[in-house]
């Protein structure tokens, strides 16, 4: 990014091209619970999980809300923020 307007070479190549702009952090709270299919990073309250569980999610998998047991795990949030999350995605699937 600072190439694009500070490195000859790079500016160089920039004509005619839109620059790479930085986007905002997205913030992660401290605690969440997170889906590795939600819509949405992390869900900040049990009741928006809930609602979006078993009204969203269950149905479309097939998951029978009254009978399909619910199994919490604590994760590092350094990894959801990453996205180095492959090995929870797995374990959760």
């Amino acid at each position: 990014m600072i190439g694009q307007d500070y490195v000859e070479k790079v500016k160089s190549t920039m004509t005619n091209k839109e620059k790479f702009k930085a986007e905002d952090p997205v913030l992660l709270p401290d605690k969440a619970i997170w889906h590795p299919v939600a819509p949405s990073i992390v869900f900040e309250n049990v009741e928006s999980y809930s609602e979006w569980y078993d009204n969203t999610h269950c149905p479309e998998a097939g998951i029978d809300v009254a009978t399909a047991p619910t199994v919490g795990i604590i994760l590092q949030k350094s990894h959801i923020n990453t996205k180095d999350d492959t090995h929870y995605v797995s374990l959760i699937r």
